[in-house]
């Protein structure tokens, strides 16, 4: 969602509504809103799952994110300018908030041993960037959450 000057913002959606607002005290009955970004290139090596889903997370164009990120590895010098960073956690913990956006990765439906990126709220994948929608196969997941980092002299300010 965008701002009267052009400015990315972040807004919530009341579940069952269209209403769209930014910020709530009540952030409970507020649901994050992400842009959906499907992918546009298929298989190895030219897939870009990864980062269509890192695009619709941040609500950027795909081709904001640079070509070859297909893991957190690859986003990280990327993202660390603007302050963020994608931490992986431990294989198949799903130990996250129930509104925490992420990007949840597993095999592809599609077969071929290859893995593939879709965009997880709570552990549930609420956005597959493929065009078929078939999420993922098989039990196994990878949780990577996208975190802001806050310079350790700022932390010190705080107290």
């Amino acid at each position: 969602m965008r701002d009267a000057h052009g400015s990315h913002v972040l807004a919530f959606r009341r579940a069952g509504t269209s209403g769209i607002r930014a910020g709530s005290a009540d952030r409970r009955r507020w649901a994050v809103v992400v842009k959906p970004v499907d992918q546009n290139g298929f298989g190895r090596p030219q897939g870009n799952c990864y980062a269509a889903c890192l695009a619709s997370i941040l609500e950027v164009p795909l081709d904001w994110i640079p070509e070859g990120t297909r893991n957190h590895e690859h986003a990280n010098p990327f993202l660390a300018p603007l302050g963020l960073r994608l931490v992986q956690l431990p294989k198949n913990d799903m130990r996250i908030g129930p509104r925490v956006l992420h990007i949840l990765t597993g095999p592809s439906p599609r077969g071929n041993e290859t893995l593939h990126a879709t965009v997880g709220r709570g552990g549930q994948i609420i956005h597959d960037p493929h065009p078929s929608r078939a999420g993922l196969a098989g039990t196994e997941r990878q949780v990577t959450l996208l975190v802001a980092l806050v310079p350790a002299g700022r932390l010190q300010e705080k107290r």
